[in-house]
């Protein structure tokens, strides 16, 4: 099947089926599409539409629709062919999906805004089937080993109790979410959020086997995270939807996503694909 991508300013209009996009003028006829997969952006909307090709790239008029409203996303369990569905024994983990790492923020991982409306979508499968729904974050002092007025290699970031380090407030946590707080001593760094964590403990004091992983990035808190379930002997479904890299050096998300297939990782997508 194709796919089209386009950016363009439109009323957008909700349907039981497709999505109809308004447009004013000489596209003033509605154009019924399918929906992909819906990502904000801070002054556009960008839609992957399958096999109708948007006539024009024009500017019009933004009518923003809710950032929480992620209904139009692909269910996996009405579809075989999408990620594995959530079954007793699994908790999903979301890594460190926090302002500081969202564009505008001082260590933005690009376009990593696109992964909410994804893990919402999962947080409320997991949430209506009482599964464990897992958020880590960075919540370093300020005076960091990791920042490089300390000598590290990042911008400061995720300092604790900032604006910076607070979740994405479009991100839908349930009100049970367990808060996972790593790197929060000055002279220690910690990629995955297994290190100097109690996650392992929490998994296993609700019996879970299977960990689903998205969040941020790709290259470096995913990696560590999923690496460290694996070695401890948990399966992990990695979404690559929800997953964006940092890429400091070009193909790093990539070749992390290689070495999490490679150690056990499942990785599954919304169309399918699973690997």
């Amino acid at each position: 099947m194709e796919f089209f991508y386009h950016e363009f300013r439109a009323e957008l209009r909700h349907f039981p089926d497709s999505l109809g996009v308004c447009v004013p003028g000489s596209l003033s006829t509605r154009i019924a599409v399918d929906l992909a997969q819906i990502a904000l952006y801070s002054d556009t909307i960008c839609l992957l539409l399958v096999g109708h090709p948007f006539p024009t790239k024009r500017e019009y008029k933004h009518h923003h629709i809710r950032p929480t409203d992620n209904s139009m996303l692909p269910d996996p369990r009405a579809d075989n062919n999408a990620e594995p569905a959530p079954t007793p024994g699994d908790a999903l983990v979301i890594v460190d999906v926090q302002n500081d790492f969202l564009p505008g923020g001082p260590l933005a991982v690009p376009k990593g805004d696109e992964i909410i409306l994804v893990l919402n979508r999962f947080i409320k499968y997991f949430a209506d089937l009482g599964l464990p729904v897992v958020a880590t974050r960075d919540w370093h002092p300020p005076n960091h080993c990791s920042f490089q007025r300390a000598g590290g290699p990042w911008p400061a970031h995720c300092i604790a109790n900032s604006t910076g380090a607070e979740f994405a407030p479009v991100l839908q946590l349930p009100t049970d979410v367990r808060v996972v707080s790593k790197a929060t001593g000055p002279d220690r760094d910690a990629y995955s959020g297994f290190s100097g964590t109690d996650l392992d403990q929490f998994l296993r004091s609700r019996k879970v086997s299977r960990i689903f992983v998205g969040g941020l990035a790709t290259d470096y808190c995913v990696l560590n995270t999923v690496k460290d379930a694996l070695a401890l002997g948990y399966q992990v479904v990695l979404l690559r939807d929800a997953i964006r890299a940092v890429d400091v050096h070009p193909g790093d998300g990539a070749r992390a996503e290689e070495e999490m297939r490679g150690l056990g990782a499942v990785a599954a997508s919304a169309g399918g694909d699973n690997k």
